[in-house]
């Protein structure tokens, strides 16, 4: 379920009042507390990477990322093709500044978005690209395994709301999604190609990618 991101209501949530009404009723001590963190700055944005990124995609820190969330939505499983079909991978986030980039990518809000989360094996969580499960940004009720009438599926993957939580949901479903892909430090290694894949044969792939990373 869809909620607020940021940390706006942080100090509601640890007791400590926000609204002007209430001012009156606190002590001097939370007062102080409130002055000192308006002054809150949002998480630093990462040193940017010396890399390149695939046209179109946009570098933050070492990394380089494409969000699709055009009227069309896929499955799970087609948007990690269409992310590996560039030799990246679906989305894995590491961090709340990393999740607030991603998600001011997301211009149309069309659907929510596919990010690389998925229950693994042992029915935990883990990222496609096998990077380490550090930050979580769940709505709250989730992760649910809800079980909706007439779905066959499971909800063993995981989307993101507008809004940056997250929620596990059938896989099948149709939404937008994020790819991501290290920066490319060496370019005398790496090259750029134009690539077509197909997934439905009414829509060529080139509409949501140009060109593919490889080393050669």
């Amino acid at each position: 379920m869809p909620g607020a991101t940021g940390s706006a209501r942080c100090c509601t949530q640890t007791g400590i009042p926000t609204s002007p009404t209430t001012l009156s009723q606190t002590s001097d001590s939370t007062l102080t507390f409130i002055l000192l963190n308006r002054n809150i700055k949002p998480p630093p944005t990462p040193s940017p990477g010396d890399g390149k990124c695939l046209p179109f995609w946009v570098p933050y820190g070492r990394y380089c990322y494409f969000v699709y969330n055009e009227k069309q939505g896929y499955s799970w499983p087609d948007s990690r093709h269409f992310c590996q079909s560039a030799n990246t991978e679906l989305v894995s986030i590491h961090s709340r500044a990393e999740l607030e980039f991603i998600r001011n990518l997301n211009y149309t809000k069309n659907h929510h978005i596919w990010i690389g989360l998925t229950r693994d094996r042992n029915f935990g969580w883990g990222w496609t690209d096998s990077t380490p499960l550090g930050y979580v940004n769940w709505a709250p009720g989730e992760p649910n395994a809800a079980f909706h009438p007439g779905e066959a599926a499971e909800e063993n993957c995981v989307e993101m709301y507008p809004d940056g939580r997250w929620n596990d949901n059938n896989c099948m479903l149709q939404k937008g999604f994020a790819c991501r892909h290290r920066q490319c430090e060496h370019p005398q290694v790496c090259r750029f190609r134009v690539k077509e894949v197909e997934i439905d044969p009414e829509i060529n792939s080139k509409t949501i990618f140009f060109s593919s990373l490889y080393n050669g």
